[in-house]
């Protein structure tokens, strides 16, 4: 049983460009190390739209559930992009420059606003309709059983996580 969710060419972790499809519970984890490495039969794979990064990212790390794999994305990418994430100066301010200087602290908030966007996704409406349509998915599926529900989401999930 496979269920791929999400919006495709979206990465669901930080709403980038997809070019990567990510095995929520990884890939690795239904293989048969016996019959040469050839995947089982029997796996249940929830697969949802990936940028390269937050795949990579993930390696084949398992979590508890899907909620957990997102809060570590985010805190991957919130720690990777910290020190490019500083001040974003106002049109006042860039009014001050000239030349070169005004040129590169223009590209400086182009990136900066990007990389908050990026890290703020999972605050977004655009993330919670991913991850309520997953909920909805796998919940209302009548061909996966209950523990594999119960691995892959948790119903009272809230993105406290970001205020840290």
């Amino acid at each position: 049983m496979r269920f791929t969710f999400g919006k495709k060419h979206i990465c669901t972790y930080c709403g980038e460009p997809a070019d990567t499809i990510d095995h929520t519970i990884p890939y690795s984890f239904f293989r048969d190390k016996t019959e040469g490495n050839r995947r089982k039969k029997e796996s249940v794979g929830f697969m949802t739209y990936c940028c390269r990064e937050c795949n990579n990212a993930l390696g084949d790390r398992l979590f508890y559930t899907f909620q957990d794999r997102c809060k570590f994305v985010n805190k991957y990418l919130r720690k990777k992009y910290k020190k490019h994430m500083g001040v974003v100066w106002d049109q006042d301010e860039l009014e001050t420059l000239s030349g070169s200087l005004r040129q590169e602290i223009e590209r400086s908030n182009r990136l900066n606003l990007r990389l908050r966007e990026r890290v703020g996704w999972q605050e977004s409406d655009g993330f919670m309709e991913i991850l309520n349509e997953a909920m909805e998915r796998v919940y209302f599926s009548t061909e996966l059983q209950d523990e594999w529900k119960e691995f892959f989401i948790d119903t009272d999930y809230k993105p406290e996580y970001l205020d840290d």
